[in-house]
This record gives C-alpha cells, sequence and structure tokens, in this order.
C-alpha cells in the first residue's frame, strides 16, 4: 500500500536507484520509511478517507457440495485419505437414494468406480440418474419374474465365477509387484562376472552359433534368473504356510503345497524325485476318490470345492479365466493329464493365496482399475433378460422392413456411396437394417425407462446429486 502511495505522489523517478546491481527494493523501502516518519507520505487510508466506500457484497449462498465424512485431515492429505480402505468401505455403504423404497448405496450407484467419484467428485448426477433408471428396469423384470429363468441362472452364475477369477487373476500379480523382497531380490541377485565365465568355459560347446559376448549376455541373463527364481520359490512357499488351503474341508499338507512348486519354475536338469504327477494334483485325486480315468472320476475331481483363505471356489471355477465368457456348459476341459502334470493347478491355487495376502493387507482392493471387468453385474443381467423377453435384445432382432431400409439409405446416401458403388448392395442394405434395428430397439427401451421413471417414487437423499 506504501509502494502505491509512493506512485501516486511522483516519486517513481527520483525514488528509483541509479547504480548498477544495485538492490532497488531495499534502497526504496528505506527512503519510503524515511519520508512517512518525516510526514510527507500518508497512508493510503487516510488519502483515501474523502473517498466514498464501495457498497458491501451481497451475500451468495454456497452452492451444496458433495457429502464426503471425513476427518480434518488438512488439503493436502484429503485426497490421499480418500483412497484409504476404511473410508472408501464406509462411503460405499451410505445410501444416496430409494427406488420405490428400495435403497441405493454408493457402490451400488458407481461399482468400481467409486474411488474414482471420490477423488473427482464429477459426473455424480449422471451416474446416479443411469444406476436409478437400471434398479426401476430390474424392478420391472423382477415383477414379471424373469430372474426364475434358467437362461438367466445360468447366466448370472457363470458371470459371478468369471468376475472372481479375474478379480484374483489381477490382485495375485499386484501382490507380487508390490512386494518390497521380490524387487529387491529382484535388483540385488545378479550373476556376477566370474560365475558367468565359469559357466562360460563349462559350457562353451553350447554356444557355439553366438559370437562371446552374445554367449555372456545370454548366459548372465540365465543364471540371474535361477538365482530369482530361487529366492522368488523360498518366498511363495513361506507366503504359502500363512495361508491355509483345505480341499473338501481336509487342510492340504504344506509339504504338498511347496513339493509342487517345482513345476512353477521348470529347469533342464530337475530331480529323479521331482518327475511324476504333481503333488498336489495326487493329494486332490486322493482325497476326492478321482483315482481313474472316467468321465465320472474327471467331473467329482473338478467339482472338488478348495478353500483358500477366504476364496472358496469349485476347482474348475478356479481355473485360469478365458479371454471371453463363456457358459457352463459349452466351457472347454483342461485334459486330465495338463491337470495333473501341468503347473495351471498349483498356478491358480499361487494366484488365490496372493490374492488372499492382498486382501488381509488392504493391496490392490482400492488401487484396481477403473476399466469395467468384461464380466457382468447380477443386475445388468437381468436387465438384458428384460430386453430379452421384450424382443430388444439383441437389438438385430427388432423387425425391419424393406420400405425402411430404402428409406434409411436414401436419407443418408453419402454413408452407403462406397459400397453400392463397388457392387454390394446387399452389404449395404444389411448396414442400415442393423442401424435401424438399433435405433428403433434404443428408442422402446427410452420409452419404457420414461414410463418406469413417471410412475416410480423415486427420493435423492443426498444433494449433491439433485
Amino acid at each position: 500500500m506504501i509502494l502505491d502511495t509512493l506512485d501516486r505522489v511522483g516519486c517513481q523517478g527520483t525514488c528509483r536507484p541509479r547504480t548498477p546491481g544495485a538492490r532497488p527494493h531495499i534502497r526504496t523501502r528505506v527512503l519510503v520509511a524515511s519520508l512517512f516518519a518525516a510526514g510527507l507520505i500518508l497512508p493510503t487510508a487516510v488519502l483515501a478517507q474523502d473517498a466514498p466506500a464501495p457498497p458491501a457484497p451481497e451475500p451468495v449462498e454456497a452452492a451444496p457440495v458433495a457429502r464426503i465424512a471425513e476427518p480434518d485431515v488438512g488439503r493436502e492429505n484429503s485426497v490421499k485419505f480418500r483412497r484409504t480402505p476404511a473410508f472408501v468401505e464406509s462411503e460405499g455403504e451410505r445410501v444416496v437414494a430409494r427406488v420405490n423404497g428400495v435403497p441405493m448405496r454408493m457402490k451400488d450407484v458407481f461399482g468400481q468406480h467409486l474411488l474414482a467419484y471420490l477423488i473427482s467428485g464429477k459426473h455424480g448426477k449422471e451416474t446416479l440418474q443411469a444406476a436409478i433408471h437400471r434398479e426401476l428396469l430390474c424392478q420391472y423384470a423382477l415383477q414379471l419374474g424373469l430372474h426364475r429363468t434358467l437362461q438367466y441362472e445360468e447366466t448370472a452364475d457363470a458371470t459371478r465365477v468369471y468376475e472372481a477369477r479375474l478379480l484374483v487373476a489381477r490382485l495375485g500379480p499386484m501382490y507380487e509387484r508390490q512386494n518390497k523382497d521380490l524387487d529387491k531380490a529382484r535388483r540385488e541377485l545378479r550373476a556376477t562376472d566370474e560365475e558367468v565365465e565359469a559357466y562360460y568355459k563349462e559350457h562353451q560347446g553350447r554356444y557355439k552359433r553366438y559370437s562371446e559376448d552374445h554367449a555372456r549376455k545370454v548366459i548372465k541373463s540365465m543364471l540371474s534368473k535361477r538365482k530369482f527364481n530361487a529366492a522368488h520359490k523360498q518366498w511363495l512357499s513361506k507366503i504359502m504356510a500363512e495361508v491355509p488351503v483345505t480341499v473338501n474341508g481336509k487342510e492340504v499338507p504344506h509339504e504338498v503345497l511347496t513339493k509342487s512348486l517345482y513345476a512353477l519354475y521348470r529347469e533342464s536338469g530337475r530331480p529323479p524325485d521331482q518327475v511324476g504327477p504333481n503333488p498336489l494334483a495326487s493329494y486332490l485325486t486322493k482325497v476326492t476318490g478321482a483315482t481313474d480315468e472316467s468321465a465320472d472320476s474327471y467331473d467329482k475331481l473338478m467339482r472338488a470345492e478348495v478353500t483358500v483363505g477366504s476364496f472358496t471356489q469349485e476347482l474348475k471355477d478356479m481355473m485360469p479365466p478365458t479371454e471371453v465368457m463363456i457358459p457352463e456348459p459349452e466351457r472347454p476341459r483342461i485334459s486330465r493329464n495338463r491337470l495333473m502334470f501341468g503347473s495351471i493347478l498349483i498356478g491358480s491355487v499361487k494366484n488365490y493365496v496372493m490374492a488372499e495376502k492382498a486382501k488381509q493387507e488392504g493391496i490392490g482392493w482400492v488401487g484396481m482399475p477403473s476399466k469395467p471387468l468384461k464380466g457382468r453385474s447380477k443386475r445388468q443381467h437381468l436387465v438384458d433378460e428384460l430386453w430379452r423377453h421384450l424382443g430388444l435384445h439383441p437389438p438385430t432382432s427388432v423387425e425391419v422392413t424393406p420400405e425402411e431400409v430404402e428409406a434409411h439409405i436414401a436419407a443418408h446416401p453419402e454413408r452407403y456411396k462406397q459400397m453400392i458403388a463397388h457392387g454390394s448392395e446387399a452389404k449395404a442394405r444389411q448396414m442400415a437394417s442393423k442401424s435401424i434395428a438399433h435405433e428403433k430397439a434404443k428408442k422402446k427401451r427410452r420409452e419404457l425407462t420414461d414410463r418406469l421413471a413417471a410412475s416410480a417414487t423415486i427420493e435423492i437423499l443426498d444433494e449433491s446429486f439433485r
């Protein structure tokens, strides 16, 4: 304020020091202080005392913000706090709306995107609106009794299994990547130059086709991997000792699991006592009584109930997830030979063990990717069953007349011009028919949703979503 007053009385030029390299702000402040003490410069408040005071601003009501119940942790730690499992879990159980009396929790609304919303606070209204529409459609499907259809029950069960396996397949490697002991072993357990040179001299005949430099690089990578595999096997054996594994209620001995780990670290020159069926597979056949090669024996083995910590699945449901969800009757069978002699069985148990450790330590559950799983929730499958019941799923099942196809092509000539020019009129009509069917199905779905919303009782309990 004093420097502003100095500018007003015309001291801009006379008060600026001219010495090169000087610090103008210090000299200016000293001069201003002297003039102020002598009474030659008055404070800004005195100079402006005759000026009319500006009108006081009218009070403005603050806009409502999303209610996020968190302690006073400071602004810089606010986002970090919202990532904690306890906070995400408590917010997930909060009821934000009711649809015909049915409560809708935050986790019902946002699903796997709950953490992203808690951090950003964006797209809350739109997401809640879509969730309300889905709930209305689910309630309508329940009224029609579609949840009792065989097709829905089979699909919902397949979805549950698929999502559980995919979640474990993500959590296991995530826990392994975040383990500090393994990270340290990966960095420190490198083969030395002396070890590489000794191995090269002993097995020089194997690397005749390589140059010496390339051969040494290959040997160093191989020896480093062997060292890390030994450390990884020791670490995994220790982890497996902490998580109980049972088959049909009987706990699997720890030595059976540790002896089965050799299948995950296959190397040449395997000891003779490790040739033959995997110890874990042999133990399963003994517990279930599936000792012969018959189909009934195989099914008995695959339907054994395996419990790893808090996870309980049938053995067939623990196998690695496929890229595309396949209904139960069409799911490909795993050969008995591969199950008995391969690494698929112990590998699946290993993933569940690490997923259980991740769950116990709170690793991964909050940091999971927000990308939706390829499997769908039970609600979504119920909605799909409703569309199928109404003849709107798949959209191509909607009836389209030839007149509508011709009118559509005429209305969008640029879209189909190249196809027709190359003689693909049939393909152009097929694409036009799909486009019309999709739009008609979309319109009918929207009409049904609007009709259900108009007759429903919808309560928004959180002001931030209105």
